[in-house]
Formats: C-alpha cells, structure tokens, sequence
C-alpha cells in the first residue's frame, strides 16, 4: 500500500503546473481490495485522490495484469498502478 501511495503522491505532485486537466492510467483489475474488475478499491480511491487534491481528474482505463505493463511500456499511458516491482522490469518503469 505505501508504493500505491507513493506513486501516486509522485506522479500528482509532478502535475501541479497543469492546472486542472485530466490524465489517463492503466489499473490492474484483479487484485482486491486493491482494485476490482469494476474499476473500484482502494488503491484506485487513493490515486483519483491524490490527484484530485492538486486539479487533476484521474480516468481509469481497468485491464489485465500484463495488458497494464505491455500499455504503459509502450507509451499508450503514462502510468499504470497495481502491479509488482520485479527486478527484470527495474529499467522499464519508473518505481
């Protein structure tokens, strides 16, 4: 849970200058309470939370495990939430 909260904490504090506009993230959709294939959880409430607190509306784009690193990886979104920090994956991603 601390992670969740830190990588949101990070990527909403790094938006400030933007005003109010509204980003994109991938969630993974099957790891409750943490998030549930309906799009809800908890960590899902502390991001959009975050974000809310500095302007920023947080839309959520819910898919599997893999489809979440495979989209981020690729550029489709700037940030997925939910999924393990694995060393094979330390140069891909920003923890």
């Amino acid at each position: 849970m601390k992670k969740i909260i830190c990588f949101a904490m990070f990527l909403a504090l790094s938006l400030p200058s933007l005003g109010a506009c509204a980003l994109t993230l991938a969630v993974e959709d099957a790891w409750e309470p943490y998030a549930n294939p309906d799009g809800t959880g908890m960590s899902v409430e502390i991001v959009t939370a975050a974000f809310k607190s500095v302007g920023v509306e947080v839309v959520l784009e819910v898919l599997p495990y893999a489809r979440v690193l495979h989209e981020v990886k690729s550029g489709k979104y700037v940030g997925g939430f939910n999924v393990a920090r694995e060393a094979s994956r330390e140069d891909d991603f920003l923890w």
